[in-house]
């Protein structure tokens, strides 16, 4: 545990309004030393402490900002686990693990931000109104909090939660008071950074936005078509291939790594425009790429992205979060099971698809 007191020394100072001698003098040291101390030199000797923390009327821990470093600590360990359970999809297991870090730390920014998105997954998983209710008001209430935040990631996400669940919930008009507090695709930080970054930096950050725009325009690209009935099958199945390609274009060296959940998805989706299309063919190609890019995502280790576009930047699977315990191909499995597909169902294609699938698909992330 790391012990921090220089800061801390020299703030106590300053509000108090004392000089580094006032303070030397009362403990009958020299000036130097406390110098000294406050540039991280050095730390006062053991029998100095209580007396230095009664001059300014704090205890000895927070002299040290050992109590400060206790709590970071012990969020840490709250933040790494809940990690690990998100990683795996076990939205019970990490609601269970915020509301006993919020027991112990309701003041906690850190704790704050974890049990509100733990609260929102949660609302989305149970059937109890009541519990829904329950929960939703505590979501709501962190989130404003939030909004007062320092941090501006912390008022980001908070921004978010809330636009999105005041959706959910019904009260579209709050939501979109929420969502307008957001700024513009060419007013956020990550676009202001590539124009200040210089170098290195500025290539990452255009990276990372090349990455991250690319997979919102597919996203939305493919939500659109469900928000209205005014598009064709071909048109679906158009808007469908246009995700697809996006992407393609992006990782074309098929360096996709997490993008294959969002392709083996697409793929899914156009797979059922093809079937009221009557197109059996292009159906089955379909099925084949989104079982081939399940397992893909499944079974492809951590590695670095190839593609010119994105080549300096690195995947980690333990970076990822999701709200299900199976697997991408258990997902993409279970999708063959529509009733859609009973038309091509005695194919040999489509059975060659469900038995490769089958030999990856898991109940369970881990098992």
């Amino acid at each position: 545990m790391d012990i921090n007191i220089k800061s801390t020394l020299k703030k106590l100072r300053i509000e108090k309004g004392c000089t580094q001698e006032a303070l030397a003098n009362h403990l009958g040291i020299s000036t130097q030393a406390v110098g000294k101390w406050e540039r991280g030199e050095g730390y006062p000797d053991i029998t100095l402490l209580p007396a230095i923390a009664m001059y300014f009327g704090t205890t000895v821990d927070d002299l040290l900002d050992v109590g400060k470093a206790r709590i970071y600590q012990k969020v840490s360990e709250y933040e790494k686990e809940s990690n690990e359970l998100t990683n795996r999809g076990e939205v019970e297991e990490n609601y269970e693990l915020w509301e006993r870090a919020w027991a112990e730390f309701p003041n906690n920014e850190g704790v704050m931000f974890g049990r509100m998105y733990a609260l929102w997954e949660m609302y989305n998983r149970i059937n109890d109104d009541e519990k829904k209710k329950a929960i939703s008001a505590s979501l709501i209430e962190i989130g404003n909090r939030l909004l007062q935040s320092d941090d501006h990631s912390n008022r980001e996400s908070a921004i978010q939660v809330l636009a999105y669940h005041h959706k959910e919930i019904g009260e579209k008009e709050k939501a979109i008071e929420y969502a307008e507090m957001g700024g513009s695709c060419f007013c956020t930080a990550d676009r202001l950074l590539t124009t200040i970054y210089d170098g290195e930096d500025a290539v990452l950050q255009c990276q990372r936005n090349i990455k991250n725009m690319a997979d919102l325009m597919a996203r939305d690209a493919c939500d659109m078509q469900w928000k209205t009935n005014d598009y064709t099958h071909e048109e679906k199945a158009e808007i469908d291939l246009f995700s697809i390609k996006l992407l393609e274009l992006v990782f074309n060296k098929g360096d996709y790594y997490f993008y294959g959940c969002r392709l083996s998805e697409y793929y899914r989706y156009l797979s059922e425009e093809y079937v009221y299309l009557n197109k059996r063919d292009e159906c089955l190609e379909a099925l084949e790429k989104a079982a081939e890019f399940a397992i893909n995502f499944d079974t492809q280790p951590d590695g670095q992205h190839t593609s010119i576009l994105v080549n300096k930047l690195k995947y980690e699977r333990s970076g990822t979060t999701k709200n299900y315990t199976c697997n991408d191909s258990k997902i993409a499995l279970d999708h063959l099971e529509k009733d859609i597909f009973d038309s091509v169902r005695d194919e040999p294609r489509f059975k060659a698809v469900y038995d490769r699938l089958k030999s990856y698909a898991k109940v369970s992330a881990e098992g």
